[in-house]
């Protein structure tokens, strides 16, 4: 009994021994490991997702654009963890059966309720150009004169001859405007472009539009020229005078009582004088008009110009009260034409001028609301005759005067 006692309890610690054999941890066998990322509703392979092995990330490769990845000697099971732009991320342990997977990734659906952007409009337009003072004085072509400078523009041509007009990109004359502080004037420029009829130095900006303008400039259908002058000087009285070869001018400008007071004011004016010094003679000799079939000058070509403004100062406001005025004159004799066309021999003469008086009123309601008021009259008048008409001895002749409100 004793010795099967002994075999029996050898026999069992045998047994007991396999048992605890059985249960201890079998140590993890390594194996590759390829990962195949599709997208769950396309089907399509998934590049560039990061595939993340183990819990602290000690491993990570990413997809190619198969949508494949490889490990090598990666013992299961394991912590994956996938990261890819546009899908939902995914965490799970793997303990495959076989070493090649395929994974679905869910995209994510991106929902919201729109996107709202909110900015300044856009004021700029291509039909607009606009100089400021420090553009106009050097930028090329001005000759001493601000408003010079827009015959160089694109789109824009003087009217030959004696007229101050402009084309604008092809419009006629008639259809284009000059504004001067919102107030219409009736031309820019004297003789066809040798000098504004504004004092250069008033001149602060301007806005030229070749066209898709609004409707505060009427019913224009070709360009508008708006141009703005600046304020007064007020720290103290100022005077500019200037003697140039065939022009004088002057300018005045300071307040009105103590110095940078509410009021202030400025007047201009300019004409030329060779007139005062040439007689037509000495004007014709000097062209080499000498032959009695030449054109011969009767009146020496002259013009003058004027600006006066006065400006009270408001709170958040100003009111303005401007006047502007110019003129032009030429006589000629026309006797070139005898042969080709009689009835044109004799008298050629062009007499314009305009003037405009107005009064403004600009005003700011608060940070949002503005207003702008101006009232103005104004008249141009132009006078032209040419030839002389064989039954009356007199020339034919053409007179318009055009008044503005």
């Amino acid at each position: 009994m004793i010795m099967f006692n002994r075999l029996l309890l050898q026999g069992t610690t045998y047994h007991l021994v396999i048992i605890a054999v059985l249960l201890l941890p079998q140590p993890l066998m390594a194996a590759p490991l390829t990962l195949i990322l599709v997208n769950k509703v396309t089907g399509e392979p998934v590049e560039d997702a990061t595939v993340v092995l183990g819990r602290n990330g000690s491993e990570h490769k990413t997809t190619n654009a198969q949508g494949k990845v490889s490990f090598k000697d990666v013992r299961f099971p394991i912590q994956l963890k996938i990261l890819a732009i546009g899908y939902a991320a995914v965490q799970f342990p793997l303990n495959p059966k076989k070493r090649s997977v395929k994974i679905l990734l869910t995209p994510l659906a991106v929902e919201s309720e729109g996107l709202e952007v909110v900015a300044d409009r856009i004021l700029e337009k291509a039909s607009k150009i606009t100089l400021n003072h420090e553009e106009i004085t050097t930028a090329p072509g001005g000759q001493g004169d601000a408003l010079k400078v827009i015959q160089s523009l694109p789109g824009v041509v003087t009217v030959n001859g004696n007229s101050g007009m402009m084309y604008i990109r092809g419009s006629s004359p008639e259809n284009n405007g000059v504004w001067i502080n919102t107030l219409p004037v009736g031309y820019l420029y004297h003789w066809g472009g040798l000098r504004s009829t504004l004092n250069p130095a008033l001149v602060e900006d301007f806005n030229l539009f070749l066209g898709g303008y609004s409707v505060e400039y009427m019913d224009r259908l070709g360009g508008m020229l708006d141009i703005r002058l600046r304020a007064p000087r007020k720290d103290r009285f100022h005077q500019r005078y200037s003697i140039g070869t065939f022009e004088s001018s002057f300018l005045i400008e300071g307040p009105i009582g103590a110095a940078n007071g509410n009021d202030s004011f400025y007047i201009a004016a300019r004409r030329s004088y060779i007139d005062l010094f040439i007689s037509p003679d000495t004007f014709n000799s000097a062209l080499g008009n000498e032959d009695k079939n030449d054109d011969q000058v009767i009146t020496v070509p002259r013009f003058y110009d004027a600006q006066a403004l006065w400006r009270h100062e408001l709170s958040n406001g100003t009111v303005e009260l401007q006047y502007f005025s110019a003129g032009d004159e030429l006589k000629l004799d026309n006797r070139t034409t005898a042969n080709s066309d009689p009835e044109l021999v004799g008298e050629l003469s062009q007499d314009s001028s305009y003037q405009t008086v107005g009064l403004t009123w600009q005003q700011q309601w608060g940070s949002r609301w503005s207003s702008h008021l101006a009232l103005s009259q104004g008249e141009q008048r132009d006078s032209i005759s040419v030839g002389t008409d064989a039954d009356t001895g007199l020339p034919y002749f053409a007179d318009s005067i055009v008044r503005t409100t």
